[in-house]
């Protein structure tokens, strides 16, 4: 947990966003049409079984600094983290829209060579940095090819006034049936602004 009393992966994978986001709010409709651009990942879907699938409980902050506690996996909590990502970019979307601020999410795909394995000890760190990155997966990307997918849907004309979407591989995909819960949206993007409240002006 951090000092401010949220799940690490949460506060700086969502929460941080959304609060830069709202922060910004004025500028982005100042200066329309503008984009938001919001990076998840393909892991926000959950792939496997059981206890490795993302939760996200949206209808209060005790019930989901429950869920925290209750499975303290890592990939559980960074998995729900990355969905929080495509959730808050299509209700952001939606709120923003007429007033031409598109909102598109993105995965830049499975880049082993970052520092995010930098707690799983040294032999995840290892292995992370120097044996996958050179392993002939085609789901495996370079910083490089991720960077071009971010600015592909930063900038490419054709996605101009288009929001709501998600892409991977500079492609629209396809998200998890829980991406798509205008339900779920809506009630992350209200506990949200509860959470951010003491820190907005």
């Amino acid at each position: 947990m951090t000092v401010d009393g949220f799940e690490v992966a949460f506060q700086t994978n969502h929460l941080s966003h959304f609060l830069l986001t709202k922060l910004l709010m004025s500028n982005l409709e100042s200066s329309a049409p503008s984009r938001v651009v919001v990076v998840s990942s393909s892991l926000h879907q959950g792939r496997g079984k059981g206890t490795l699938q993302p939760d996200l409980k949206t209808s209060s902050l005790d019930e989901l600094r429950k869920s925290w506690s209750d499975n303290p996996n890592g990939m559980v909590l960074y998995k729900s983290s990355k969905l929080a990502n495509i959730l808050f970019a299509f209700e952001l979307n939606r709120r923003l829209k007429d007033r031409r601020v598109t909102c598109n999410a993105l995965s830049p795909g499975f880049i082993p060579n970052t520092g995010l394995s930098r707690n799983q000890g040294l032999f995840g760190i290892f292995f992370m940095k120097y044996v996958m990155a050179i392993l002939p997966f085609k789901f495996i990307a370079t910083l490089e090819q991720g960077a071009t997918c971010i600015e592909y849907v930063a900038t490419a004309e054709e996605l101009e006034g288009i929001g709501g979407n998600y892409y991977a591989a500079c492609k629209e995909a396809p998200t998890s049936e829980l991406a798509k819960s205008e339900e779920l949206q809506s009630s992350l993007w209200r506990l949200s602004e509860s959470m951010i409240a003491p820190y907005v002006r």
